[in-house]
């Protein structure tokens, strides 16, 4: 039987302070378990979706949102994918991807406007490069009308989970659970294995999407074991299954 470890109650109001107390996991095992549902769908190709991250990446830095916001998007993505039963239409996916950024920011979809007319260069640019990579694509100007009527379209598909966790948020979790958890002692080793995390986050995320067998937890889960045996904090033989 395994062993219950008994936090203190100033640790558990520690942990609760840094946001990353037990009932906030569970309540993320419960959106992630809805979001990516143990069952066989459509994803996109693998360069096409990495296109279209891309994209998304430019409209995180061109509307000024924190790197995190990429993350939430992708995971955003990833779950919509899953959730339309013949795939997302080629043709529709930079309006998808600037609904799914516009959702992450949390504003007024009107605020779109002024970002708009910026954006038409890049749209043309993610059409053609579907397009070469032989995926037929017709190119469509996004307004902010049009983002608004995908927003809803999304919330409806999603079934308005839209704040759920990403390998990003997973990973600051895990870590301040660590960094709190181990003391002072581990603390500029950890400090190492956050920046060793950070750093490969988003090539992982490029790599492939977030699949019922490798939810965003998983993902965060094996990339922080990584790091830990890069900085010496795990050997290679506790990671090896004894069979």
């Amino acid at each position: 039987m395994a062993a219950t470890t008994i936090l203190s109650d100033e640790m558990v109001d520690q942990l609760e302070a840094r946001g990353a107390h037990d009932e906030l996991i569970q309540h993320w095992d419960s959106i992630e378990k809805k979001a990516f549902p143990n069952i066989m769908s459509h994803q996109l190709p693998l360069e096409v979706r990495q296109a279209t991250l891309r994209f998304m990446r430019f409209l995180v830095d061109t509307m000024d949102l924190a790197p995190p916001a990429w993350f939430r998007a992708a995971v955003l993505l990833d779950a919509a994918c899953l959730k339309v039963e013949a795939g997302l239409l080629f043709e529709d996916l930079p309006t998808t991807a600037a609904a799914l950024v516009v959702l992450v920011k949390k504003k007024d979809t009107a605020d779109f406007e002024s970002y708009a007319p910026h954006l038409q260069a890049q749209i043309i640019q993610l059409h053609n490069c579907l397009n070469t990579l032989g995926y037929e694509s017709e190119h469509q100007e996004i307004t902010a009308n049009t983002i608004h009527q995908q927003e809803l379209a999304l919330m409806d598909l999603l079934r308005w989970q839209v704040d759920g966790p990403s390998i990003e948020s997973w990973l600051s979790m895990l870590c301040a659970r660590l960094m709190l958890m181990s003391g002072a002692a581990l603390f500029p080793c950890l400090q190492l294995v956050w920046w060793f995390c950070t750093m490969h986050a988003e090539p992982f995320v490029l790599l492939g999407p977030a699949w019922p067998t490798l939810k965003p937890r998983n993902a965060a889960q094996g990339l922080l074991c990584v790091g830990l045996l890069a900085v010496g904090l795990m050997s290679l033989d506790s990671m090896t299954p004894s069979e």
